[in-house]
């Protein structure tokens, strides 16, 4: 690839710079031509306006290709919020996904989808019966069929 910065500078260098350019140039000028950022105006990137490269994340916390550290806070609308760099739940998440990746529930049922559901609604119970007062008993009785 020639003068373009690799992914392995960047994370072993923090900020690597090539000709005076900002180590995120080469990936910006590719994701300009190449990627529709959707929640954004394409239009306002530009050759002395790059687009953030994030490169990688530890915690709450992600960098962009020049080093730059950004509270993530968005991250939560499309997944769960619990950090990056989580090396029990990338083991967790590799067990799993040798046995089945993914799987919708939209027919079909599957055992760890039952387990948990099943720990759901035990973690619902115990919420209800804690926060139960006489006023909601009753109701709640009526509810259940008791």
């Amino acid at each position: 690839m020639g003068d373009q910065v690799t992914i392995d500078e960047i994370y072993t260098d923090g900020i690597a710079m090539s000709h005076g350019e900002n180590a995120s140039h080469s990936y910006s000028e590719r994701a300009r031509r190449h990627l529709w950022l959707q929640m954004s105006r394409m239009g306002a990137y530009t050759e002395n306006n790059e687009i953030p490269i994030i490169v990688r994340g530890k915690g709450t916390r992600v960098y962009d290709a020049n080093g730059t550290e950004y509270f993530d806070g968005i991250s939560g609308l499309f997944n769960n919020m619990l950090g990056h760099g989580r090396r029990e739940i990338a083991e967790a998440a590799a067990e799993q996904m040798s046995t089945m990746a993914f799987f919708p529930l939209w027919t079909y049922a599957h055992p760890k989808a039952i387990d948990l559901a099943e720990k759901i609604a035990s973690l619902a119970r115990a919420i209800s019966i804690a926060s139960s007062s006489p006023r909601v008993e009753p109701r709640r009785m009526r509810a259940r069929g008791s």
